[in-house]
């Protein structure tokens, strides 16, 4: 029976509520029978489906190959497919035009942490460690957080809004369990930038970076535009310059966390000089 389970379309059919488990047959789905591996798939297929978009949702790192349909030269693709295989657990982010496959590389190494982590945990109960959101998503679940925590119902109930789907806390919660915090972060630039947002946004990039966690995210943006005050600014360019191999196909080259923190800093330097000093004369003593 358990050879059922290799069929992976099957098992997405049962954890979609298709089909019915051929080995429990659904039966009490709960504590007593959660060592039948379809809650495996159904815990995996919730949490997954729940983010990616169906275009996506079939992409594996493992069958990650050169593709037609991305506007990235195929020997570039060929050179990053490898690399990102060969470290999937780092983190990485990408910079470039739409269409340079940013969103399936995502997809793909999301995929894979989080067919790691619930191999291993999904018998258990334990803090979530893996989370992939889009930007616009969290900030306007940060907004209403904030704005609504003290929210009450017509009968004077407390009501507030929901935690967002990553915070801080929740971070620090999985790295004290014992896991690597993984965000993946998608569409970075698709949502409109405040202070209230740059701030709550670097809160949980650093939050990552404080726990040794893995960042993996996609932007259409240059590195300039990145790390221009009016935008994200070179704190947060830091931040992931520290922690990412970067890919910047605006430029096409690629950068390892040192060798990016140095390119960060010399780049913010150049583009925001800092002011001569002018030293104060000191009289003459007779």
């Amino acid at each position: 029976m358990q050879s059922v389970f290799h069929n992976l379309d099957l098992m997405r059919g049962v954890a979609e509520g298709r089909n019915s488990c051929p080995a429990c047959m659904d039966t009490k789905l709960d504590d007593q029978n959660r060592n039948c591996l379809c809650v495996f798939f159904r815990k995996f297929y919730q949490q997954f489906n729940a983010t990616v978009p169906l275009h996506y949702r079939d992409i594996r790192l493992k069958d990650l190959r050169p593709s037609s349909v991305s506007y990235m030269p195929k020997e570039k693709q060929a050179a990053l497919i490898q690399k990102i295989k060969q470290q999937p657990d780092e983190s990485w982010a990408f910079f470039g035009p739409i269409g340079w496959s940013k969103t399936t590389y995502e997809v793909a190494l999301y995929r894979h942490a989080l067919q790691k982590v619930l191999k291993e945990t999904w018998q258990s109960s334990v803090p979530q460690s893996v989370w992939r959101v889009s930007a616009k998503q969290l900030m306007d679940e940060y907004h209403m957080w904030v704005t609504n925590r003290e929210r009450v119902d017509d009968k004077g109930n407390a009501n507030p809004a929901p935690v967002p789907t990553v915070t801080r806390e929740k971070i620090v919660k999985a790295a004290q369990a014992g896991f690597v915090p993984r965000l993946f972060l998608a569409e970075i630039d698709k949502f409109k930038m405040s202070k209230f947002k740059n701030d709550s946004m670097f809160e949980v990039i650093d939050a990552i970076y404080e726990n040794d966690g893995q960042l993996v995210l996609g932007s259409n943006m240059t590195m300039d535009e990145l790390n221009d005050p009016n935008n994200f600014g070179p704190h947060f360019g830091r931040r992931i310059m520290e922690n990412c191999n970067v890919e910047d196909y605006h430029t096409g080259e690629s950068f390892r966390p040192p060798v990016a923190k140095k390119r960060l800093l010399k780049q913010v330097a150049e583009r925001f000089p800092t002011p001569a000093v002018k030293k104060e004369s000191k009289p003459c003593s007779n």
